[in-house]
């Protein structure tokens, strides 16, 4: 079994996570630790699920909640890099549209850079959804 493995980095001011291996009923509770711990500080996060090849709905919780969490507390998480299996996952129950869901990388980062100079584009169907 290929156990999930964590590597992070900063650049620009994000926090960018690179996830590898499953993210599944045994590993989603590091990756839900460290988003919650991520909560408590301000400022930007990525999650690159590059190297993530299996996600179960544990792993889908721990991004959730890690999602609801880093946001409640004024941070932002965008989430990139998925493979086709875990996108189809997320769209099966709509996840996709309140997660923000980026192709690459540069694309999350761009995301950061376009809300400072339009900060309430593409926050009003989220934060709708969310309610």
């Amino acid at each position: 079994m290929i156990r999930m493995r964590m590597d992070q980095e900063e650049r620009n001011g994000v926090r960018i996570l690179h996830d590898s291996g499953r993210v599944d009923l045994l590993e989603a509770p590091e990756l839900r630790q460290r988003l919650l711990g991520l909560a408590g500080q301000p400022g930007r996060t990525i999650v690159s699920l590059a190297g993530v090849d299996f996600v179960d709905s544990s792993g889908l919780g721990a991004l959730l909640n890690g999602f609801r969490s880093i946001e409640r507390s004024g941070g932002q998480l965008r989430i990139t890099d998925l493979s086709r299996p875990v996108r189809a996952l997320l769209q099966l129950p709509r996840l996709d549209a309140l997660l923000p869901l980026h192709e690459t990388l540069e694309e999350a980062m761009q995301s950061f850079e376009s809300m400072e100079t339009n900060p309430h584009d593409g926050d009003t169907e989220r934060s709708e959804t969310r309610r």
